[in-house]
């Protein structure tokens, strides 16, 4: 989903100590204060309890959609539900973002 520049975005989160992949990255994204562009969401696999590389993937999202858009990458809020604790299949949400973008 595109953000219209300029646009103003606020979140809330858990407070829970045990926090999800996506969820620190947009902590990160939006303390950065560089205003969001784009949201990337994918259901299916929730990106949490997947540690250093739950974070790596949900960094390699933004910068893949980013790159896409012409913006960058901590302009990028990511988003994941679904299954807790498997890998995030970066490869094929990367490979389906084109898809998206054209159905935009």
């Amino acid at each position: 989903m595109r953000v219209a520049d300029g646009a103003s975005i606020a979140g809330v989160f858990t407070q829970n100590a045990f926090a999800a992949a996506p969820v620190l990255v947009c902590r990160e994204h939006l303390a950065g204060n560089r205003g969001v562009r784009a949201l990337v969401v994918n259901t299916g696999n929730a990106n949490a309890g997947t540690g250093e590389p739950g974070m790596v993937a949900a960094r390699a999202s933004c910068e893949a959609l980013a790159k896409l858009i012409g913006c960058d990458a901590r302009q990028i809020l990511p988003f994941s539900t679904g299954v807790i604790m498997e890998p995030l299949p970066i490869e094929r949400l990367v490979a389906g973002l084109p898809q998206a973008i054209g159905r935009l």
